[in-house]
């Protein structure tokens, strides 16, 4: 990462004749490859699950703009036609990058879950651009020189710094050693309940210093920022369900990105309020053609998202919105983030409907690229439901240690998640009873389609992504459900882990995927992607094979 790396930006659209230029040519494309490997095999995952009643709060912001200190409210400014410096607003001479938001929940609220996250693009300390001719080189001058997980916290009243020690989710430098040239996104986490708590008041002013990320100019502009979560419990607020997924998804015009949140039921009467927060990089305010949408399962459609910061073509536009409004409680408090998002949305138009048992979101643009590596989805849910699913976790307790009825997915999870299926199978008798009723009460002969019970219950959201999501185009390939143990860019590291694979006493196949010439290793195909599911979970099992997938190939 020490040496200069080049990439040159053609403003003309000529053709480019140079040999070293056309080799420039070639690894943009590249870069863009790497991305299409990194979202397909990086699944978000669940970190947190909540029944309570209570809700959820947001805050946070980016740490990279024009200016050190004053606010960035040009509407149409992207952030790869300025030259990016840290946001630094602590007059303190100890850190190189800080700045501050508001968090404002109810005064007796009880905490129950904080999470902070940190994201950038971070292939190296300082990129250079410049002109020649009629085209931009951009250098790479200084590889990575911090660390990305070690960050600094300033809660409320608190006059000193904390020191925070994240975990790493995602680094684009990892994904690809052999690939420096793109722009190395990582995105980092830390689960900051017990501070919060100790520090004894939970609103108020939080400071966020440190993140490293980019200054200067790099191809496609340079993001970074922050972003706090937080659930709380709170007696006047109604039941609700809350979950929350981490992980990184890039989405291009070729990238559909689904996500299914399931585990609860929706009221049986009056509006279903929905909630969704989103965190995202790299989302310019001037591109547009990027949408959210919410399935609705009555009128059998996903419906666009869109509030009054955020259009139904632009919904990723360089904002940190709140309950629909513009958070403006920051500093800087810049209308324009420069590609850093945080959207929180409280949905007021129904799309769920009564008793509804699962949702569906949707990721997609037509132009402008980005990333996201954070959702959380949040709904009133059904009194009875809860009471169910209660009850049903205290039979358990008294065979079991006990655990919260506001658990997360990383604490006392499989209880509450046996409570959850125990509700969700005794919804399934009466909806089995009520088809026999009715079957018995007409002649079979009228029955068009028979009625498939599906007695197994997965629990894992990158299953249904794939399953519901569309599939993808590979030419000469039978389409099926296949089951992908590794995924290459080489095809001699591809031959040597079929050699490992063989080892193992499987049978590997290869095949290469034409839209970004990887060599995908798999081992079996077949149209029954719940049995190949089950497959996948012994092969994970194995030395070197946790991270085999299924992807599903020509279906569409």
């Amino acid at each position: 990462m020490g040496s200069c790396q080049i990439c040159i930006l053609n403003l003309d659209l000529h053709p480019l004749k140079t040999t070293c230029v056309q080799r420039t040519v070639f690894l943009i494309l590249l870069i863009l490859n790497v991305f299409s490997y990194g979202q397909e095999i990086d699944a978000f995952n669940q970190v947190e699950e909540f029944y309570l009643k209570g809700n959820s709060a947001v805050t946070g912001n980016n740490i990279l703009s024009k200016h050190e200190t004053r606010d960035y409210n040009n509407p149409t400014g992207v952030n790869d036609q300025y030259k990016m410096r840290y946001v630094d607003i602590d007059d303190d001479n100890t850190t190189f990058s800080s700045s501050s938001a508001d968090l404002i929940i109810p005064e007796n609220a009880m905490i129950k879950y904080a999470a902070l996250y940190w994201a950038a693009t971070y292939p190296g300390a300082e990129g250079k651009k410049k002109a020649h001719g009629n085209r931009y080189v951009y250098e790479l001058k200084q590889g990575r020189k911090k660390p990305i997980n070690d960050i600094l916290i300033k809660l409320p009243d608190q006059q000193t710094y904390s020191t925070i020690h994240g975990e790493v989710i995602y680094d684009g430098f990892k994904e690809d050693k052999d690939l420096e040239e793109n722009n190395q996104p990582y995105v980092c986490f830390s689960n900051i309940t017990d501070i919060i708590k100790l520090n004894g008041k939970a609103s108020g002013t939080y400071t966020v210093a440190n993140i490293p990320a980019l200054e200067g100019y790099m191809y496609g502009g340079s993001s970074a920022g922050w972003m706090l979560y937080v659930v709380y419990e709170n007696e006047t607020d109604p039941l609700q369900y809350i979950t929350t997924y981490h992980g990184f998804k890039f989405i291009d015009k070729e990238h559909t990105v689904v996500l299914n949140f399931e585990n609860f039921r929706s009221i049986e009467e009056g509006e279903v309020k929905t909630e969704l927060t989103i965190g995202a990089i790299e989302g310019d305010n001037a591109l547009k053609r990027d949408q959210v949408a919410l399935y609705n399962d009555v009128r059998k459609k996903f419906i666009t998202l869109t509030t009054k910061e955020r259009a139904a073509d632009n919904f990723f536009n360089s904002k940190i919105t709140v309950k629909n409004d513009e958070a403006l409680n920051r500093k800087p408090n810049s209308m324009n983030t420069l590609g850093f998002d945080i959207a929180q949305i409280d949905n007021k138009n129904a799309i769920l409907s009564n008793n509804a048992q699962d949702a569906k979101l949707q990721f997609t643009t037509k132009a402008d690229r980005y990333s996201i590596y954070f959702t959380a989805f949040q709904t009133t849910i059904s009194k009875k439901f809860y009471e169910e699913i209660t009850a049903a976790k205290i039979n358990m307790e008294n065979a079991a240690p006990a655990t919260s009825t506001t658990v997360g997915a990383s604490e006392g999870q499989s209880v509450l998640m046996d409570a959850v299926r125990a509700s969700r199978q005794k919804m399934q008798d009466v909806k089995k009873e009520t088809i026999e009723r009715r079957q018995n009460e007409e002649p079979v002969a009228k029955t068009e389609h028979p009625v498939e019970e599906d007695d197994t219950q997965i629990d894992d959201p990158a299953f249904y992504e794939v399953v519901e999501g569309p599939s993808v185009s590979v030419p000469d390939l039978e389409g099926a459900y296949y089951i992908i143990t590794n995924v290459f860019s080489r095809k001699s590291n591809a031959l040597r882990w079929s050699r490992f694979v063989e080892e193992q006493g499987l049978a590997p196949k290869t095949f290469v995927r034409p839209s970004n010439n990887y060599y995908y290793v798999y081992i079996d195909k077949g149209n029954d992607p719940v049995s190949l599911y089950k497959k996948i979970q012994e092969l994970r099992k194995r030395d070197q094979m946790e991270k085999t997938w299924m992807l599903k190939i020509n279906l569409d």
